[in-house]
């Protein structure tokens, strides 16, 4: 939505290639990647918070390792079972800005939940659902 007004065959390879560099620039995490190996990758992204299949990828733009090595530790994930379970879980951010730019709208500028939900096209619970979810775990009956 940022970077294209109208899409593009490359809009996705360019996204993806502009959230790596966002979260993981080049120039601060390139000496890191160096020797990347598997335990390496698990140690890096409790430091970078990021999945270790994305520090492995970045390592192999950033030429930190060879394309065969990235095809190693890409197998080497897959065997694992790290493909769909990583190691070392991060826990999901909870934002806090959003929270504080929605209470601007509703206690400064008089919105109501209804109104900012019409604005983001959605229905009033998917809004408070997605924007504002509870900070309490839900518990629900198991039989």
């Amino acid at each position: 939505i940022i970077m294209h007004r109208i899409p593009t065959p490359d809009a996705e390879s360019e996204a993806d290639r502009f959230a790596s560099e966002f979260l993981m620039p080049s120039a601060e995490i390139k000496q890191e990647l160096r020797g990347m190996t598997i335990a390496k990758a698990a140690m890096l992204k409790l430091k970078w918070k990021v999945a270790m299949q994305a520090l492995i990828r970045k390592a192999k733009d950033t030429e930190a390792i060879t394309p065969a090595q990235y095809q190693s530790l890409c197998v080497r994930i897959s065997q694992l079972g790290y493909r769909k379970n990583e190691p070392n879980q991060l826990e999901p951010e909870k934002p806090t800005m959003l929270r504080q730019i929605i209470g601007m709208y509703t206690a400064e500028r008089k919105y109501s939940l209804a109104e900012l939900s019409a604005t983001m096209l959605s229905l009033e619970d998917e809004f408070r659902e997605v924007f504002l979810p509870d900070d309490e775990p839900k518990l629900r009956i198991v039989r």
